[in-house]
C-alpha cells in the first residue's frame, strides 16, 4: 500500500524538490524504479495529463461524458462500436476553432467517419456536429 502523500505540508514538497534538485541522478533512479514497479499508475497519470494539456478537462469529465453517451461512441448510430478500439482509450472530439468538446469517439470514426457512404450515416454525422 502507498504512502498518503495528500495530507503533506508544502515544506514537504519543497522540502522533496530541494533534495531532487541537489541529488538529480538518484532521483532519476527512483522515479525510473518507480514507474516500472507501477506501468497502470503511469499510463493513468500520463493520460489525465495529456486530457488536461490537450483539452483542459480532467479524468473525471472524460468518463462522465462517456456515461452520458451511454458507455459508447458518440457515433453509435453510425458505428454500433461500445469499446473504443484502437489503443484502448476513447478519442476526444473537439471543435478546432473553439476547442469544446463535442463528445468521446471510438478510434474507427475518428480516423474514419465509418458508414459515410449513405445517407443516414452522413445525417447522423451532421446532427452530431451541429450539436443536436
Amino acid at each position: 500500500m502507498g504512502r498518503d502523500v495528500g495530507n503533506q505540508s508544502p515544506n514537504h514538497a519543497a522540502s522533496v524538490r530541494s533534495w531532487a534538485e541537489r541529488n538529480r541522478e538518484r532521483a532519476c533512479a527512483i522515479t525510473r524504479k518507480w514507474q516500472k514497479a507501477h506501468p497502470e499508475q503511469v499510463k493513468r497519470m500520463a493520460r489525465n495529463t495529456a486530457l488536461k494539456r490537450n483539452f483542459n478537462i480532467t479524468r473525471g469529465q472524460h468518463d462522465a461524458r462517456l456515461v452520458e453517451q451511454g458507455n459508447r461512441c458518440a457515433l453509435f448510430e453510425v458505428c454500433g462500436h461500445t469499446e473504443p478500439g484502437g489503443r484502448g482509450m476513447w478519442h476526444v472530439d473537439h471543435d478546432h476553432k473553439t476547442g469544446r468538446m463535442r463528445g468521446l469517439l471510438c478510434h474507427t470514426c475518428n480516423t474514419s467517419r465509418v458508414g459515410m457512404n449513405d445517407l443516414n450515416s452522413i445525417q447522423a454525422v451532421v446532427r452530431y456536429l451541429e450539436g443536436k
